[in-house]
């Protein structure tokens, strides 16, 4: 009212007061989206939700906004198996589907089913893991339909949304030919783990590189990963990097960015011995889905050079995890070339009416390494570390070396020579560490340099 405690307002309040008020009225707030969308597509009649939320916003015809329960009269569990049935029935040609409501629900093109019309699937919103959305986009592509759906994904060119707009494609690529039956689906989905960025090999690239943005004049420049130019780099940096001296565009790169990521509550920015220091959590230090959530509330100039770095640094942890040979490839294709023999077939099954037979198989692989193979292992990994930028010195490392004590292969007259790869280095350091191969085992095994030079002295081809 116009009452404050026992004293009217004043001539001046109660006209603050009713401006404010017809302000309020005159305001039109913007429509919850998904109401908006059902809207816009016809409305009820013509659109089947099946989400989540137990009610929603109507609108009379005097232009009021309700909320009303979904569904009516009817259960709630009920209301999305009912408007599923409509969806398929025929009686409504529209379907929107959430994350939350989409476990078990098949909308294919059924042939049993009376809408028989060819799937077109549209996702809004890209989930960060892939495989949650292949199995959001199974439930318009399953058995016994009549036509193969057509996906539309509607992406931002955001750095976080276009990743994995781009990892989602690939695996659709393989989801008709899984379905299909084809065998070349098995070597697709192979290449598919260098896509996914919500895995052991994301988390250990997000530790890395808050580690060099929580201490930047601490931090080392990491071979193969590149440093993006940015608005906030100095003229000096910028000369220094064209002269390749990166360090101060790394300093000045990680010193920003301790704003940008405090500033979306990913650690906090305090003073330190040589500028500033970010704190993060160690809860957070390997938390993909977080950090991708956030940085998509960082401005999109920061939030581009962020995420650019950060793929840059994965496909560096992912490359040395493949130097290292730590890294799985999945599954994949036994080919001719391969030094492969079949060890042991077992008959588990025969069909009585055809005959047919099915087989457990163990394939042998023959583990050596030749020396034309270790030649052209040597040759492959001292041209990759030059394209990375390592120092000669630290290449010249990756050579073939003898044992200091024991000449001799086993006791044999064969003299035993080992191939060093370098799959993690340290500037100015003996920590190194080097994949030893032998002739008889080309998995390996790990030293540090120091413990290598102890061991090993080096040879000539």
């Amino acid at each position: 009212g116009d009452v404050l405690g026992d004293q009217e307002l004043p001539p001046a309040l109660r006209r603050v007061k009713l401006m404010l008020l017809q302000l309020v009225d005159s305001m039109e707030l913007p429509a919850n989206p998904l109401d908006q969308l059902i809207d816009l597509l016809g409305g009820e009649e013509e659109v089947a939700e099946m989400t989540g939320r137990k009610g929603m916003l109507r609108k009379d015809q005097d232009g009021r906004v309700e909320y009303v329960q979904r569904g009516g009269d009817e259960a709630q569990k009920m209301v999305n198996m009912i408007e599923k049935d409509m969806f398929m029935k025929d009686h409504k040609r529209i379907a929107i589907i959430s994350e939350a409501a989409s476990t078990g629900i098949s909308l294919q093109a059924d042939r049993r089913a009376a809408n028989q019309r060819r799937r077109f699937h549209i996702t809004l919103e890209l989930p960060w893991s892939a495989d949650k959305a292949i199995q959001q986009f199974g439930r318009s592509h399953r058995s016994n339909q009549s036509s193969a759906p057509i996906y539309s994904m509607l992406v931002t060119k955001c750095g976080g949304e276009y990743r994995f707009a781009g990892a989602v494609a690939k695996r659709l690529q393989s989801l008709g030919a899984l379905l299909q039956g084809d065998r070349r689906a098995l070597g697709a989905s192979s290449t598919l783990k260098s896509y996914d960025v919500d895995n052991k090999w994301g988390c250990d690239a997000l530790q890395k590189m808050y580690s060099q943005i929580e201490d930047p004049y601490n931090a080392c420049i990491v071979a193969g990963v590149a440093l993006p130019d940015a608005p906030f780099h100095s003229r000096d940096a910028l000369h220094a990097g064209m002269a390749g001296d990166n360090q101060p565009k790394l300093r000045e790169f990680a010193t920003h960015m301790q704003t940008t990521l405090a500033g979306v509550g990913i650690g906090s920015v305090v003073p330190g011995y040589n500028g500033t220091m970010l704190t993060i959590d160690q809860k957070l230090a390997r938390d993909i889905p977080r950090f991708l959530n956030r940085m998509l509330g960082m401005p999109l100039t920061d939030q581009k050079l962020l995420f650019d770095y950060f793929v840059s640094m994965l496909d560096s942890v992912i490359k040395e995890a493949r130097r290292a040979g730590r890294y799985e490839d999945g599954m994949i294709v036994v080919n001719s070339q391969m030094k492969v023999k079949v060890a042991h077939e077992e008959v588990v099954h025969t069909d009585a009416a055809t005959g047919a037979t099915t087989s457990y198989m163990e394939l042998a692989v023959d583990d050596g390494l030749s020396w034309e193979d270790a030649l052209l292992l040597r040759d492959e990994h001292v041209a990759q570390l030059r394209a990375d930028g390592v120092s000669e010195e630290e290449v010249a490392k990756v050579t073939f070396y003898k044992h200091r004590r024991y000449d001799k292969y086993g006791g044999s007259s064969f003299t035993l020579v080992i191939l060093s790869l370098l799959v993690e280095r340290r500037e100015r350091s003996s920590l190194s560490t080097f994949r030893v191969l032998r002739p008889n085992s080309v998995s390996g095994s790990f030293y540090k340099e120091f413990n290598m030079k102890d061991l090993y002295r080096p040879v000539s081809d």
